[in-house]
């Protein structure tokens, strides 16, 4: 039976067929071999140690994509139409115009329904411990509420500036749609 490898971001589990043969974490790491541990030891557990001591011990390969969160550096990037979360430099969390991605140990993705940008900063806070850096994309912001608020702090002629320069960047419709529609209408 393959072993099977488990972690909740902060803990790594690896688990043989009929017990617990390594465990990773704050508080300490243990490699078993029967019953008697191979590894063991408390305080700062060494990530490299308990991964070669699980391939030397078990021929176990205990995955990069398993290292707990609290060892990991994170940065976040903004792109053209999304941002991108990495962890140790690896892309592991983005959010698009259409959705938020999760990469999973495993290396398998998850896609979430509820894409909005709180959504997406409070995932990263929640489950990583991470806050994100990333000045908020104009594309996460609702349309309307983005055209009321800019028209309110920087009146008309500076909505219309902006819109044409929105227009001339060729890719953010839905304010463009907004923007005019929210012109033609007059102040509210």
């Amino acid at each position: 039976m393959k072993p099977k490898i488990t972690t909740d971001g902060k803990t790594v589990w690896v688990n043989g067929p009929d017990s617990c043969l390594g465990r990773f974490g704050p508080a300490g790491a243990e490699v078993l071999e029967g019953l008697a541990p191979c590894l063991d030891y408390t305080g700062k557990p060494d990530w490299g140690s308990f991964v070669r001591a699980m391939l030397t011990h078990h021929n176990i390969r205990v995955s990069e994509d398993y290292k707990p969160h609290w060892l990991c550096t994170f940065s976040d990037i903004v792109g053209h139409r999304s941002v991108t979360v990495y962890r140790d430099s690896r892309v592991f969390l983005v959010i698009t115009h259409g959705s938020i991605e999760e990469r999973q140990p495993d290396g398998k993705w998850i896609t979430y329904n509820d894409h909005s940008w709180e959504s997406f900063v409070r995932h990263a806070r929640e489950n990583y411990d991470y806050e994100i850096t990333a000045k908020r994309p104009l594309w996460t912001w609702d349309p309307d509420k983005w055209s009321r608020s800019f028209i309110k702090a920087h009146g008309r002629r500076k909505f219309r500036e902006e819109l044409d320069r929105l227009a001339k960047l060729n890719h953010l419709g839905p304010f463009l749609m907004a923007g005019m529609n929210m012109l033609h209408r007059g102040p509210e």
